[in-house]
């Protein structure tokens, strides 16, 4: 079904045929079979107790061992996903590089109303950014002003006492 209507919309999008069917679907497969193969044993690795972000893992550990041939499989699937966006490339420069496809122009159905014209103003971009300025400022004018304005009122310790100044403390 997902091919069907993949393939009749492929000249209304880029206005020239696919150039080849099969290519597009070992593609699609690939790319669907290299992420099974490449995530799954990312999952079971992960059940195993392997930590995730860490770049060396030492395989000779008799807790990682068993870990090893998951990785491989996992990067087996990720040459598949390379294979597959090589693939993909090729399809769409074949595609590209093939003689304009005319088809008829899509008709649609007429509205049952006739369209209602909007105001200039509805349609430009300087109201809606006044009304997102206008907010923004209602938003986060107190605390920026307060930052800027209002002396903090934080409790602190202060460092240097006016009266141990002044008392001659040394």
């Amino acid at each position: 079904m997902y091919f069907a209507v993949a393939y009749e919309m492929w000249p209304r999008i880029m206005g020239k045929p696919l150039r080849s069917k099969t290519f597009a679907r070992w593609q699609l497969w690939l790319w669907f079979w290299g992420m099974m193969i490449t995530t799954i044993p990312w999952h079971i690795t992960g059940l195993m107790g392997q930590p995730r972000r860490v770049a060396v893992f030492d395989y000779s550990d008799p807790l990682v061992a068993p870990m090893g041939p998951l990785v491989i499989i996992s990067a087996i699937g990720g040459g598949i996903l390379l294979l597959s966006a090589i693939l993909l490339v090729v399809v769409l420069v074949r595609s590209q590089l093939g003689e304009r496809h005319f088809e008829a122009p899509l008709r649609y159905a007429l509205a049952v109303n006739p369209p209602r014209t909007v105001h200039a103003s509805l349609n430009g971009f300087a109201m809606w950014n006044a009304i997102v300025l206008v907010l923004m400022l209602f938003a986060y004018g107190y605390p920026i002003g307060q930052f800027f304005f209002l002396k903090s009122a934080v409790p602190a310790y202060e460092v240097t006492r006016s009266s141990t100044i002044g008392a001659g403390v040394r």
